[in-house]
């Protein structure tokens, strides 16, 4: 009875460690699911030419859309694009998040993006935000 309550104890314990090595990448999928979720609220509610017209729950998939494309896209295109990235200062991080928004605002028609500058804006949003309060 012993043994099979050691042998318990430390399946469990393993666990344990695989949770916690793995902890800092779901904190980094937390992250930027919040990141997105008030780069998008932000942009909506203060940015005129963004506008969403759906439910709560769009809202949230449109949201957790735009933080995993910052997740797994946006470092793809900044290693692809790393001598322009290099000869802006960083500035054309703006242009790639902008790309980013417009693929959200393709796929959700909830979401409506009208114009280049409310574009730029919410890119711009979403790039001082990253910025400001990054773990990386």
């Amino acid at each position: 009875m012993v043994e099979h309550w050691q042998l318990t104890f430390d399946i469990n314990f393993a666990n344990f460690n695989y949770i916690q090595k793995n902890s800092t990448v779901l904190k980094r999928i937390f992250f930027h699911i919040l990141v997105a979720c008030l780069s998008l609220w932000l942009a909506i509610t203060f940015i005129p030419g963004v506008a969403f017209f759906g439910t709560k729950e769009a809202f949230i998939i449109c949201s957790l859309t735009l933080a995993l494309l910052n997740i797994f896209i946006r470092p793809i295109l900044k290693k692809f694009l790393f001598l322009l990235m290099t000869l802006s200062f960083g500035l054309f991080d703006i242009v790639i998040n902008m790309l980013l928004w417009e693929t959200v605002d393709i796929f959700f028609p909830e979401l409506e993006i009208v114009g280049l500058w409310p574009l730029f804006l919410s890119a711009l949003i979403i790039s001082v935000i990253l910025r400001i309060v990054s773990p990386d």
